[in-house]
């Protein structure tokens, strides 16, 4: 029975596989646009210092561009002490503050885009798992026919 029957499971891992992979592309796309919008809505222009200097942050390296300035700006203006340094009460303290605020913000759409990226990739793995393994059944069951009962 399992020999008449054994490509039957490859048939449809494949298809589960591949229909997986296909849901993990959407969402990974989905996730990637609705970052970009977030991002966009803000209509952050990066520095001109920015190694992309004047342009909309829209995505992972401007984003990354914009919170080394940031980065940057603050450490000038605190001296190159980090928020722990600053002692409490001096007013360079919350100017550290929000600038860690907006680093991290960006950070977080840095990390968002990432993982959508890895996301995509995977699905696109699992949809190439899944083809394979619907390919594969065929020839199991012309294999499964030509060997006697």
């Amino acid at each position: 029975m399992l020999q008449r029957f054994g490509w039957l499971a490859p048939l449809q891992l494949g298809i589960g596989f591949a229909a997986g992979g296909v849901y993990m592309i959407s969402q990974g796309l989905a996730a990637k646009k609705e970052v970009r919008a977030a991002l966009v809505a803000e209509q952050i222009i990066s520095s001109a210092e920015s190694r992309i200097p004047r342009a909309l942050v829209q995505d992972a390296e401007t984003a990354a561009a914009q919170a080394e300035v940031i980065r940057t700006h603050s450490l000038r203006e605190t001296e190159g002490k980090t928020f722990a340094q600053i002692p409490r009460g001096d007013p360079m303290r919350d100017y550290y503050l929000h600038a860690v605020t907006l680093r991290t913000a960006l950070g977080l759409a840095i990390m968002g885009f990432k993982i959508s990226d890895l996301v995509v990739g995977m699905g696109a793995f699992m949809t190439a798992t899944g083809a394979a393994l619907v390919m594969i059944a065929p020839a199991m069951r012309a294999a499964n026919r030509e060997e006697p009962d």
